[in-house]
């Protein structure tokens, strides 16, 4: 099985401007899909609430079921209102 994020899915993230909820979902995405992954905080600022954190990493080439991994994170934590899913 192949990986559920592809490139195009990484310029799509650099371009949202919607919700922290949907941000959160597609960064969290690319981590369960990921063999490798760190992040670094490069700044954060008390007074302005401002920050910049870098997330790097090498995606799962082998594949995998993004859905199994994430259930077994938080199997509630994926469902929409009334159990639907997210996706």
């Amino acid at each position: 099985m192949t990986t559920l994020i592809g490139w195009d899915d990484f310029e799509e993230i650099g371009k949202l401007r919607s919700s922290p909820h949907t941000l959160r979902y597609k960064i969290g995405d690319v981590i369960l899909c990921s063999t490798v992954v760190r992040a670094r905080v490069e700044a954060a600022n008390p007074e302005t609430g401002e920050y910049r954190v870098t997330l790097q990493g090498t995606l799962d080439r082998e594949g995998g079921n993004l859905e199994e991994k994430s259930a077994l994170l938080n199997p509630k934590e994926r469902e929409g209102p009334e159990g639907s899913s997210r996706r």
